[in-house]
């Protein structure tokens, strides 16, 4: 069973997992509107981020 599930797909970089699980961007923030500079990175265009727990966090 291991072996055959071993075998599936490829690993994923920390950004597209961020952007298939969400996740921590590591910019510190202190409310939404603080989040909103994130979509203009590449990468980042089509994604929604909001403040949670003092960091920017991918929706």
């Amino acid at each position: 069973m291991l072996k055959n599930i071993s075998n599936l797909g490829k690993a994923l970089n920390k950004t597209e997992q961020q952007s298939i699980n969400g996740g921590n961007t590591g910019m510190a923030c202190s409310h939404h509107d603080d989040c909103l500079i994130l979509s203009s990175l590449p990468y980042y265009e089509y994604e929604e981020f909001f403040c949670m727990w003092g960091y920017c966090q991918i929706q």
